[in-house]
Order: C-alpha cells, then sequence, then structure tokens
C-alpha cells in the first residue's frame, strides 16, 4: 500500500509538472530572444533534467516494484503501466532530440511547435497512468 501512495504521489507531481511545462513553460519558449535562446535552452534543460529524472526513475522503480510486491493480478497491472511507457517514449524517443536540436540550431519556431505537441501527449499519457494507478488504488 505504502509503495502503490508514493507511486501515486510521484506521478502526480510528475503530472502537475507536465501541465505547468505544457500551458506555461514551453509556449514563453516564444517570447525568448533568438540571441539568447541558446543559453535558455541550456539551463532550462539542466534545470528539468535535475528535477525529472530522479521522478521518473522514481516513478518508474515504484512500478516495477509493484508487479513483485502488489497483490493485483500481473494484467491489471500491465495495462496500468502501458501509459507509463508512452510517457518514456514521448520523453526519450521525441522530445529529448527535439531539445538538443534546440540546443544545436537555437530558436526554430517549427521545433517549439513540435516540442508543445510531443509534450502534449506526454501529459495526456501521465494523465491515464495516473487514473490507472488510482484505479489500482481503489482496488487493494
Amino acid at each position: 500500500m505504502i509503495l502503490l501512495g508514493i507511486h501515486i504521489l510521484i506521478t502526480a507531481f510528475l503530472l502537475g509538472l507536465s501541465c505547468f511545462v505544457l500551458w506555461v513553460h514551453y509556449p514563453a519558449y516564444r517570447l525568448v530572444p533568438k540571441d539568447v535562446f541558446a543559453a535558455y535552452q541550456s539551463r532550462h534543460t539542466g534545470a528539468t533534467v535535475a528535477i525529472t529524472l530522479p521522478s521518473m526513475l522514481v516513478e518508474m522503480g515504484t512500478a516495477l516494484l509493484g508487479f513483485f510486491w502488489l497483490p493485483i493480478d500481473w494484467l491489471v497491472q500491465g495495462i496500468a503501466f502501458l501509459p507509463l511507457l508512452g510517457v518514456w517514449y514521448s520523453t526519450f524517443v521525441q522530445a529529448i532530440p527535439i531539445h538538443q536540436r534546440l540546443l544545436e540550431q537555437g530558436k526554430d519556431e517549427i521545433l517549439i511547435n513540435r516540442l508543445i505537441q510531443v509534450h502534449g501527449w506526454r501529459t495526456l499519457w501521465w494523465f491515464l497512468h495516473l487514473l490507472a494507478t488510482l484505479y489500482l488504488f481503489a482496488r487493494l
């Protein structure tokens, strides 16, 4: 029960952070002048990794531990786990390469719009994962 509680809290934190980034932070990229964009992007990336990576690792770790420790059918847990895989895919396969291109190329409206689109999907994946995890909690 404690494991699932920790998982719910970290997932809720990451969903809240993701909503802030989607609705406030990434749209503000459009306001950053081109001549300082690379420095801004570099600062953003470093600070974001320091917060999100440990949180995502705890989230993934508690999800994986749940398969062994929670008295819930593995199939049900697996279905709840699928949106988390969507989060990781959209983060590491889609968003990080866009951030890298922004670091290398500087400000690019098309890349910024693509980043916002990708992040919208990542936020949806986190929302679905939180709902599924709350469902698991209700089954205990």
